[in-house]
């Protein structure tokens, strides 16, 4: 059986953690300037005072020690704001908390519907063959010590971020690893354009020809074993992976994500519900979303 994933969500990219850092740094320091005021508070008998200062602070901690994906992150913000609203009876500050929740809640749905569109097609671009992006290589080291030889990368730009995505192909050349400083998927490809892809993010919309087996927060060697077990359950459908060419697949990748950028592009209001989340292996009604799969397939499927 597949092991649990430690996380719930992927790690951050390498672009935002210096600012993830700061913040946090600042919430700590938040956290024990409101200790020393609470035992001020205390120390006069001010319990109101002690109370209020500990769960604002507390809140403040919270919010910036929390992964910004985490189904908590909305809530928490939100009742801090009205907590801080209500206690300075300032309605200049209920609409800060209205506008940035606002803010955060549409930059959470964004990649969700057309997230495609941050990135140009024509610049995804063939990287040198042992490319790996910075903070990427535990990853890589991971799916090369289960016996995936990287054999390409990939390189384009999201919005300002650059991108590298290195590209490993499994000893069975079944599967491909897609890897970067955050997102991680694993590929096998089907007859008909189809593809079953394992992630490490339970978020980002994918088009219908694609069947999603999620481990939100996976280690490489947890999303190779969701893979596998859901190969398993794709072949009691009599559904098997076509092989991949390893001198091929840096063309198969790019193919794939144009296909999937202009799938987002022309579906910028489709949503996936719970069918799309969690481990295939494990959902509910499998066999149906296998079915369901089998129907669907890209206009222009990528080559095997």
């Amino acid at each position: 059986m597949v092991g649990m994933a430690r996380r719930h969500h992927p790690p951050l990219a390498s672009a935002v953690r210096p600012f993830n850092w700061v913040l946090r740094t600042w919430g700590v320091l938040v956290g024990l300037g409101a200790l020393y005021v609470g035992m001020l508070a205390a120390a006069r008998g001010s319990w109101s005072i002690v109370i209020t200062t500990l769960i604002m602070a507390g809140g403040f901690v919270a919010l910036t020690w929390m992964h910004p994906m985490s189904l908590w992150f909305v809530p928490t913000l939100v009742g801090l704001g009205i907590l801080v609203a209500i206690l300075l009876r300032s309605l200049t500050i209920a609409a800060i908390v209205a506008a940035t929740t606002g803010m955060v809640v549409w930059s959470r749905l964004r990649p969700l519907r057309g997230g495609g569109a941050r990135v140009d097609p024509n610049k995804i671009v063939i990287d040198e063959p042992d490319a790996v992006m910075k903070n990427a290589r535990a990853f890589v080291d991971e799916f090369e010590a289960a016996g995936f030889e990287q054999v390409g990368a990939v390189r384009f730009s999201f919005g300002p971020i650059e991108v590298v995505e290195s590209l490993l192909i499994s000893p069975d050349g079944l599967s491909y690893a897609a890897v970067t400083d955050s997102i991680v998927h694993l590929t096998s490809l089907f007859s008909g354009g189809r593809g079953l892809v394992t992630r490490n993010s339970d978020h980002m919309v994918l088009p219908d020809y694609l069947l999603v087996d999620s481990v939100a927060g996976g280690t490489p060697t947890e999303l190779i074993e969701s893979h596998a077990m859901s190969l398993v359950l794709l072949a009691e459908r009599d559904h098997y992976p076509i092989p991949v060419a390893a001198s091929e697949l840096p063309q198969i990748a790019i193919k794939s994500e144009r296909a999937a950028i202009a799938w987002a592009n022309t579906n910028r209001h489709a949503a996936r519900g719970a069918s799309g989340r969690g481990p295939l292996w494990s959902r509910r009604g499998r066999y149906e979303q296998i079915d369901a799969w089998h129907g669907v397939g890209p206009t222009d499927p990528p080559d095997a």
